[in-house]
C-alpha cells in the first residue's frame, strides 16, 4: 500500500526506492480497482453495520464501544478508498 497524500504510508516513490536498496527487483506489479475496491468495502459494512445494530440491541451498555469500532471501520475505507494505492507486488532478487 502507497500513499497518495501526505499520511502515516510512505509514499510510492519512497516505498519502491526502499525495495530497490533491499536488493529487490519488482516483477510485477497489480493495483487494486478503487471502483472494486469500493464496492467490496460497502458490502463489508452492510454486514459490520447490522452485526453492530444487532449487538447493540443485545448489549446496550456497550453501544458506545460498537459505534466506536464501526466509524473507525468506515474511516479506513474512506482512507484505503480515497489516500492509498493498494497494490499487490511480486519482487525477486536480481540473482534469481
Amino acid at each position: 500500500m502507497f500513499s497518495r497524500v501526505n499520511t502515516d504510508v510512505l509514499p510510492e516513490k519512497v516505498m519502491l526506492k526502499n525495495i530497490v536498496d533491499a536488493g529487490y527487483q519488482i516483477v510485477d506489479r497489480i493495483d487494486w480497482d478503487v471502483a472494486q475496491l469500493r464496492e467490496t468495502n460497502e458490502s463489508n459494512n452492510r454486514l459490520i453495520e447490522a452485526n453492530v445494530a444487532d449487538l447493540i440491541q443485545r448489549f446496550p451498555d456497550k453501544a458506545e464501544m460498537f459505534q466506536h469500532y464501526l466509524a473507525q471501520q468506515l474511516e479506513e475505507c474512506r482512507r484505503l478508498e480515497s489516500e492509498h494505492v493498494c497494490t499487490l507486488l511480486l519482487s525477486e532478487t536480481p540473482d534469481r
